[in-house]
C-alpha cells in the first residue's frame, strides 16, 4: 500500500526517532523549540498506525541509528571480539635476530598472552646469544586491551608504581630484580593504533627505549565494555588515557622520538623482507623482469654504530675494520629505513657501553 521496502522504512524510522530524541523539534513558522516527543510515544504511534512495522523492528532501528550517530566512540561488539579476546588471539607474529645480538619482534596485536609470549621468546634467544637490544615492531599493530600493554611494559620495569590509568582501570609495575635490562626500540607508523600506541608510550615513559617512525593513529582514549542481556557488549570510549606520571596521551597520536618517514606500501613490503630493494615504489634486482632491473653492486652502508666505534678507537687504519675481500661476500644490508635506524642505535649504544666498561 505504501510502496516502501522494509529497509527504507527502517532508515526513516531510525532517523525520525533520533531527531526526536536528540535534537529539539522545531515548530513550523515559530522561532521557539518545543519539548522533544517521548520515544515510547513515537514507538506506540508508529506501531499502531504504520502497517507492517512492529515494536522490535522499531527498537532495532533506533539502536542502529544511535550507533551510527555516536560511532566510533560507541560500538556494539560480539563477545568474541570484546576486550577479553586476547585469550585466543595471537599477538606476536614474527621473531628474528639481527647481527647476532639484536632480538626483533613483530607484534600484530597487543593482547593478554603477549607479555608471556614475548618473555618466553626473549629467554629462548638469550639462551644462545648475548643480546644487546630489543626491537618491538608495532607498525600496523592494534589492540584494545590497555592492561595487556602495561603487562608487556612491566617486563622492563625494575621498580613498582603506577604505569597506566585509563579511567575504567589502572595497571601497576611490580618491583623486581629480574627486569629485562636491554635498550628497546619501538617502531611505529600512522597505523599503529589502540593499545599498541600505549605500549610505545610506556617504553618511552619508563626510560628503557625510544620510539622511531611516524606519528601514530591517535584516538587514544579510555575504553570500557558493558555486557548486554543479548550476550553482546557495548564498547564506550571515555576520557583520556594517562601514564603513571599523570600525563594524558595525545588524542592526535604519539609523536616519535626519531622521525623516519616511509610510505605505508613500502613499509608493508619491508615487514615481509627487511632486505628488500625498493626505489620510487618499484622493486629492483630482477623483480618482475622489467626495465628496473639492475646489476650494480650494492655499496655497504656505514651505520651509526661503526662511526661511533671509529670515533672511540681512532680514525686511523688501526681503528678500521678491513672491507670485505673480493672473494668474501658482503653481509646483507637491512634496507628498511625505520628498522635500520633502530639497529644502528642499538649497536651504537653497545659500542658506547663497551667503551665505558674498559
Amino acid at each position: 500500500m505504501f510502496g516502501l521496502r522494509m529497509t527504507g522504512i527502517r532508515k526513516i524510522l531510525a532517523l525520525t526517532v533520533l531527531i526526536g530524541a536528540v535534537w529539539p523539534a522545531r515548530v513550523a513558522n515559530s522561532a521557539s523549540a518545543s519539548t522533544p516527543p517521548s520515544v515510547q510515544e513515537v514507538y506506540e504511534l508508529l506501531q499502531t498506525n504504520l502497517p507492517g512495522v512492529h515494536l522490535p523492528e522499531l527498537k532495532n532501528a533506533s539502536v542502529e541509528g544511535l550507533l551510527k550517530l555516536l560511532g566510533p566512540r560507541v560500538e556494539l561488539v560480539s563477545d568474541k571480539t570484546g576486550l577479553d579476546r586476547g585469550a585466543t588471539t595471537c599477538g606476536l607474529v614474527k621473531t628474528n635476530l639481527f647481527d647476532g645480538a639484536i632480538a626483533y619482534f613483530r607484534i600484530a596485536e597487543v593482547t593478554v598472552p603477549l607479555a608471556s609470549e614475548l618473555l618466553a621468546a626473549i629467554e629462548r634467544i638469550a639462551g644462545t646469544n648475548k643480546l644487546s637490544g630489543i626491537v618491538l615492531d608495532l607498525r600496523f599493530a592494534s589492540g584494545t586491551d590497555y592492561a595487556a600493554a602495561a603487562s608487556v611494559a612491566d617486563l622492563f620495569a625494575s621498580g613498582g608504581g603506577l604505569l597506566l590509568d585509563w579511567g575504567g582501570g589502572q595497571a601497576y609495575a611490580t618491583a623486581k630484580t629480574n627486569a629485562i635490562k636491554l635498550p628497546v626500540m619501538a617502531l611505529v607508523n600512522g597505523e599503529t593504533a589502540g593499545a599498541a600506541q600505549v605500549l610505545a608510550a610506556l617504553v618511552r615513559q619508563l626510560g628503557v627505549g625510544l620510539v622511531i617512525g611516524t606519528n601514530t593513529a591517535g584516538r587514544i582514549c579510555a575504553v570500557n565494555e558493558f555486557e548486554l542481556s543479548t550476550g553482546q557488549r557495548l564498547r564506550i570510549s571515555g576520557g583520556p588515557v594517562k601514564l603513571g606520571d599523570g600525563q594524558a596521551l595525545p588524542e592526535d597520536g604519539l609523536q616519535p622520538d626519531i622521525a623516519v618517514a616511509v610510505r605505508p606500501e613500502d613499509e608493508r613490503a619491508f615487514l615481509d623482507d627487511p632486505y628488500r630493494q625498493i626505489t620510487t615504489g618499484q622493486e629492483l634486482s630482477g623483480q618482475n623482469g622489467g626495465s628496473n632491473q639492475t646489476n650494480r653492486v650494492q655499496r655497504r652502508r656505514i651505520n651509526e654504530a661503526e662511526l661511533m666505534r671509529e670515533y672511540m678507537e681512532g680514525s686511523g687504519s688501526a681503528g678500521r675494520r678491513p672491507a670485505p675481500g673480493a672473494d668474501e661476500p658482503a653481509p646483507p644490508v637491512v634496507t628498511d629505513p625505520v628498522l635500520a635506524r633502530a639497529l644502528d642505535l642499538i649497536k651504537g649504544l653497545a659500542v658506547l657501553q663497551q667503551t665505558q666498561d674498559r
